[in-house]
């Protein structure tokens, strides 16, 4: 065989992450998803939200934050449809990931439903600028979250 003709060598080996993250100090955020309310922290001496919600103010580096509830609404900036998916996503379909600009400023990370996550919908439906809800999820197993939706 040559050079051209060799099949290439691939090593695929699995690499497994597992983040152990204390929430004590987020729980509220948890527990506005249960309640269907979207909040963040915001640091009572200097003013500043963050999302996701900080135990610690990443400005000031003070612990005195407050809790506030976000609107729900947003505007998209960017998405990607993930077809190959992690280890601990495996057992989902294709999904469609988008970075959203929050009414309050803030940028967020979520799953974007309500579209297909084909190229040909994903050309016709998603576009930068458009208008999402934030809208947040209860599952019957596990833990709650939040997805946007187009508006």
């Amino acid at each position: 065989m040559s050079k051209k003709e060799e099949k290439p060598f691939i090593l695929s080996r699995p690499l497994t992450l597992i983040y152990k993250l204390p929430i004590s100090k987020t729980l509220p955020f948890w527990e506005g998803l249960k309640k269907g309310k979207f909040l963040t922290t915001k640091c009572k001496n200097c003013g500043k939200m963050t999302f996701p919600p900080q135990a610690d103010c990443p400005s000031c580096y003070s612990s005195e934050v407050e809790w506030v509830e976000l609107s729900k609404e947003a505007e998209l900036l960017t998405a990607t449809a993930i077809m190959v998916k992690p280890t601990s996503f495996a057992q989902e379909e294709t999904y469609i990931v988008a970075v959203a600009k929050l009414k309050e400023g803030l940028k967020a990370v979520g799953w974007l439903k309500g579209i297909k996550p084909d190229p040909a919908e994903l050309k016709e439906k998603i576009k930068p600028g458009m208008k999402l809800k934030v809208e947040t999820v209860v599952p019957k197993e596990g833990n709650p979250y939040y997805v946007f939706i187009p508006a």
